[in-house]
């Protein structure tokens, strides 16, 4: 869900993978959890909808889930360090409260496949790519959502749900280069499609990105190390395929518009405290050009793509990491080209005891959001109603906040070679000017079962 906490705990978990693991070629396991929530449908304490034409209170609801989910995984292992990896894993989710008219139980796949190739001495290339299918709700109720027999937005046997299955597929690549025993040249691009099955949705939520970067960094002593980076990342929302809204006030342009562009070029450093890589603090920051698909909209410069962070990847059984970052960014809610994100971010994983089938984990985010007004894309529909809107919330001041607080706690325990298990909570407030605000708490517990 948070791409900071998803690295942290990524990084925690390669961090204490022990010299004694054992490690199969073919692997195959079997997870079965369950976990509840306050808040199914993410909405506010006094969310009102209006149903064919009469405002109806929305409450929130509970709702448990169950799921059930195998991997089955094949590694492989070249001489040469390089190595393949490919798992696939198909969950099936049974709903205790499913939304009105909504199914009972869904399906999601998951596929990743990874290769790191040494193409020499000094040269390294990884692959990755990683693709997600769900047939579970992707949408939250907004204040624009009228249920109206004929509506656009739902047809009359829809009522409060909608045939929303999508697919999401990320491929990363890169290719690092040891020039010499103090210079990394690095180069790598990314690409991520996000596709709706329904028309009408792939019309607002469609998406795709391409992101294209290179640095090169230089190491001056044991713990200091210096370089340039330069990054172009290009995005859409909608790829306007297979759905003709009706003209909008004589505009016979697409009704989604809301692409940008951005080319970065900055500078970093990285100071290792430690000497030997465990203990580091990083740093980076750039100017950044900015260009909107919408003609309405000004291009803009800025300072952008800053952040710090100091990251302990393992010190007495403990690693974890702390961050801020700051920059400009496509937007997040629908319709803004585009979002100024300040985020503060922490992980830290901690092994209770000295074999490590204890494990404790804490994450924390907090994220402010700022959407101007005039970055709300002109074609969209009800473009109007949008403006107007946050002119209202905030005042005529003309820049709306979305702040959010994401926390989780979770412990896994290891009770052999072949079983583990684990339990979470978590709890997310959104305070928003732009969309929903809401709370949420959740908790759950799951065990997995390795065969191989």
């Amino acid at each position: 869900m948070i791409p900071a906490i998803a690295v942290g705990v990524a990084l925690s978990t390669l961090a204490f993978g022990g010299e004694g693991d054992k490690t199969s070629p073919l692997g195959l396991s079997l997870t079965i959890g369950v976990k509840r929530t306050d808040n199914r449908d993410a909405v506010s304490d006094d969310h009102v909808i209006l149903v064919r034409g009469v405002e109806e209170r929305f409450e929130k609801e509970d709702d448990t889930e169950l799921w059930i989910t195998p991997t089955i995984s094949l590694r492989h292992e070249m001489g040469d360090g390089s190595r393949f990896f490919i798992s696939y894993s198909p969950s099936y989710t049974d709903y205790d409260n499913p939304r009105e008219n909504g199914m009972e139980n869904e399906w999601t796949h998951s596929l990743r496949a990874d290769a790191d190739l040494h193409l020499g001495p000094r040269t390294k290339f990884t692959l990755s790519d990683s693709y997600w299918w769900s047939g579970q709700k992707d949408w939250h109720y907004g204040e624009d959502y009228e249920l109206d027999p004929g509506d656009s937005a739902f047809d009359e046997d829809d009522d409060l749900t909608r045939n929303d299955d999508f697919y999401n597929n990320r491929l990363d690549a890169a290719l690092s280069r040891t020039l010499t025993a103090d210079d990394t040249v690095r180069v790598g691009a990314q690409w991520r499609v996000k596709r709706y099955d329904d028309d009408e949705l792939a019309a607002y939520g469609d998406e795709d990105e391409y992101v294209f970067f290179a640095d090169f960094m230089k190491r001056t002593t044991r713990h200091f190390s210096y370089g340039v980076f330069a990054e172009y990342t290009a995005f859409d929302r909608s790829n306007g395929e297979g759905f003709d809204p009706e003209p909008i006030a004589g505009n016979e342009t697409p009704r989604v518009d809301t692409g940008v562009e951005y080319a970065t070029a900055g500078f970093q450093f990285e100071y290792d405290v430690s000497g030997n890589g465990n203990v580091l603090f990083n740093a980076r920051t750039g100017y950044k050009f900015v260009w909107y698909e919408a003609e309405d909209i000004e291009d803009d410069e800025t300072i952008g793509d800053s952040r710090a962070e100091f990251v302990l990847y393992k010190h007495q059984r403990t690693s974890g990491r702390l961050g801020l970052k700051y920059g400009r960014e496509f937007g997040e809610v629908y319709p803004y080209s585009s979002q100024d994100n300040t985020t503060l971010y922490a992980n830290v994983t901690r092994l209770v005891d000295r074999k490590g089938d204890l494990r404790l984990v804490g994450d924390a985010e907090y994220r402010m959001r700022t959407y101007d007004i005039e970055d709300v894309d002109p074609d969209a529909e009800n473009y109007s109603r949008y403006f107007e809107d946050l002119w209202e919330k905030t005042g005529g001041d003309g820049k709306g906040d979305r702040d959010s607080l994401f926390l989780r706690l979770s412990a896994i325990y290891r009770w052999s070679e072949k079983l583990s298990a684990s339990v979470f909570y978590t709890y997310e407030d959104v305070e928003s000017d732009v969309d929903m605000s809401y709370t949420e708490n959740t908790m759950g517990l799951s065990a997995t079962y390795r065969f191989l």
